[in-house]
């Protein structure tokens, strides 16, 4: 272990010359002025302490911001009380802060306590060694198609999505029933209900003929969402036909399945094979019987057990297991 110490202060050059010989590190003393050059070098597997003594508030926040950036183990020594908040710097990566008190009981002293700055080191290496689980994890997590946030997500490449197939039912009959003008208003209405709904789920329509299509939602592996946006799709059937104020009542059937499927944007979907589409709505327009939500086995696997009563395991289907969602609100 490397530690390097950034000062123009003698008396804290003594302190740091004095510690050497109680620590298994190597230490060495820099002026101020080597600072940036060191850092362009290549600091990242030692750990620095720098004296801020001489650094404006800009400074010191271009320090902060880069020691973030790049992982760089930096400590303050705040000689003038300059940092109002110190816990605030441990949350944005600087592993360890002497402040104005602390220093000049030690310069008082003649010594710096080793054992705090063992303890912050171990402390850093720890908190690095966190960092980079969480990196490893979510570069797998990427390998796997894993994919929180839309923004993330680049067109041509497969990821993991919870896939959610929704049709309205007996659309010949509606149709029979209305004027051309009245089915456009209706099916829009819900078109509108339909994507107000999702996107509270982190949820967008992705193909959408007349009367239903398929909503996709990133899937991060944890969060069960796009589940929370299809049980409101049924709960608020019936909000959503009486804000109509009209004789016809809208019914529907979901079907939520996870899989993987390459993305593309809208109105470029026509030459996308996935199997997990394929799936979505064989089991959506060919099982499903009647109007309801229609979960796969892989949708339900992150449901939180308290959740499972209310699903009803109807068997399988092409090799998956559907349950259906028990809808209160008939």
């Amino acid at each position: 272990m490397e530690i390097i110490i950034f000062t123009d202060n003698k008396d804290l050059e003594q302190l740091f010359i004095r510690l050497q010989m109680k620590i298994d590190s190597n230490i060495s003393i820099y002026p101020i002025d080597k600072l940036d050059e060191s850092i362009k070098v290549g600091c990242k597997d030692k750990y620095l302490y720098i004296d801020i003594f001489d650094f404006n508030q800009k400074k010191i926040n271009e320090i902060v911001k880069k020691a973030k950036k790049e992982n760089l183990n930096v400590a303050f020594i705040d000689l003038k009380a300059k940092i109002k908040d110190p816990a605030g710097l441990i949350f944005n990566g600087i592993f360890d802060y002497f402040g104005k008190d602390l220093i000049k009981k030690f310069i008082r002293s003649g010594k710096i306590d080793a054992s705090r700055i063992e303890s912050a080191v171990i402390f850093r290496a720890n908190q690095l060694a966190n960092i980079n689980l969480k990196r490893e994890d979510e570069e797998l997590k990427r390998e796997l198609g894993f994919c929180s946030n839309w923004k993330d997500i680049k067109e041509g490449k497969e990821y993991l999505f919870w896939i959610l197939l929704i049709s309205v039912e007996d659309v010949d009959r509606l149709k029979e029933s209305m004027s051309n003008e009245y089915k456009n208003y209706l099916f829009s209405k819900f078109k509108e209900f339909v994507k107000r709904v999702v996107k509270s789920g982190n949820g967008r329509i992705w193909i959408w003929n007349e009367h239903g299509g398929v909503v996709l939602f990133p899937y991060d592996g944890a969060k069960i969402d796009a589940v929370a946006s299809s049980i409101r799709l049924i709960l608020n059937r019936k909000i959503f036909n009486f804000e109509l104020r009209d004789s016809y009542d809208l019914n529907y059937r979901i079907a939520l399945h996870k899989g993987k499927t390459v993305y593309r944007e809208r109105g470029k979907t026509g030459t996308i094979v996935s199997d997990d589409i394929n799936k979505i709505f064989h089991i959506g327009l060919d099982f499903a019987q009647r109007p309801g939500l229609y979960l796969t086995d892989s949708a339900m696997e992150l449901l939180p057990e308290k959740a499972l009563i209310a699903f009803e395991n109807l068997g399988s289907f092409e090799g998956v297991e559907i349950f259906k969602f028990h809808d209160f609100v008939k």
